[in-house]
């Protein structure tokens, strides 16, 4: 069996990165905010409101571990490479023969500003 190694980089962290049932980067007292700015109808929410519910969402929405850094999992890279097999006709030949066993994740600060962890 061959064993490739590759290096993956991209410019539209949204692509791989919406985890449905992460660990919580909110705090308590975000989520409770988060909540109260749900509760209100949208055209009573404050342009703040607003900025700071799609915030929210998106700190919710990434693939974290234990220790909060933020990570890509093994099956979401195997689905990415699924999902782009089937468009030429390969993706049942994918399902057979990949095997992705460990993922790392760099973030490059400077790049792109500040991570979300605490």
């Amino acid at each position: 069996m061959a064993r490739f190694f590759l290096r993956l980089e991209g410019r539209a962290p949204g692509l791989l990165m919406h985890a449905w049932d992460s660990a919580p980067l909110l705090t308590t007292t975000e989520e409770e905010e988060r909540r109260r700015i749900i509760a209100k109808i949208d055209s009573k929410r404050s342009e703040d409101e607003k900025a700071l519910l799609r915030r929210y969402d998106t700190l919710r929405s990434l693939y974290v571990d234990a220790e909060r850094r933020l990570i890509i999992p093994s099956s979401v890279i195997r689905a990415a490479l699924e999902g782009g097999a089937r468009l030429t006709r390969e993706g049942a030949s994918v399902r057979q023969d990949i095997i992705v066993d460990e993922t790392e994740f760099t973030y490059d600060d400077a790049r792109l500003g500040t991570t979300p962890h605490r």
